[in-house]
């Protein structure tokens, strides 16, 4: 053995670390909140696990897990080592009329068991903002009596995870646009008009940055422009 070889055997080796990349759950993939909610993971580096009722093309850090959010076993198999969901499902012509309620109770149900207890729920700011406006408010009061069940699901849907000890935000967000300016304001207190409007982009970001942290943690906060 050499001297080289020696002082090499002497030297202790250097533990070898590795960073796990971060992996968010969506579930609603494939809507279009839910895609840029994949592209804005995908762009800080996180995994991805979709469950979605449509067959998609898995890609680099996507997984696709084809499915239904109502069903407790496609919820576990899309959390299944995740470290954060973000649930962007809404209803569409033919869901139930308690699909928003039915989902979060699935989603408690495998988060609790198994994980994550990072979850990240969008509800409609109509059905249970506190500060609308006095248009939103009547609006409010309208779709109350003419589609009762689309605002009782919501807000039972957020009673269902405020109820629990999991790391929750529930993010009240105003109507969908397509602006690309990337302005997004998030309060627990904010107000809400009925103009007020928010990009895609911008609150899929912030989604994502909410999962990743523990920031507003048991909080429902509203997002606008």
């Amino acid at each position: 053995m050499t001297s080289d070889d020696m002082v090499n055997e002497a030297l202790p080796r250097a533990a070898v670390k590795t960073e796990k990349r971060p992996v968010i759950a969506v579930l609603g993939g494939a809507g279009r909140l839910g895609r840029a909610c994949v592209m804005a993971a995908r762009a800080r580096g996180a995994g991805v696990r979709i469950l979605t009722r449509k067959a998609l093309d898995e890609a680099d850090g996507i997984v696709v897990v084809t499915g239904d959010a109502t069903r407790r076993e496609d919820v576990a198999r899309t959390l299944k080592g995740a470290d954060a969901v973000i649930s962007v499902v809404g209803p569409v012509a033919g869901s139930p009329r308690d699909l928003s309620s039915r989902v979060s109770l699935e989603l408690l149900h495998v988060a609790r068991a198994s994980g994550p207890r990072r979850v990240v729920l969008v509800s409609p700011a109509i059905a249970a903002a506190p500060n609308l406006g006095t248009g939103l408010r009547l609006k409010r009061a309208l779709t109350k009596i003419f589609r009762r069940n689309a605002i009782a699901d919501q807000i039972t849907a957020e009673k269902i995870l405020q109820a629990t000890t999991l790391d929750w935000t529930i993010v009240r967000a105003v109507r969908l646009d397509d602006r690309s300016d990337g302005t997004i304001e998030i309060g627990s207190d904010l107000s809400v008009g009925a103009g007020d409007r928010v990009g895609r982009t911008a609150l899929a970001h912030a989604l994502v940055a909410l999962a990743l942290s523990n920031e507003r943690v048991r909080q429902a906060v509203v997002a606008r422009a």
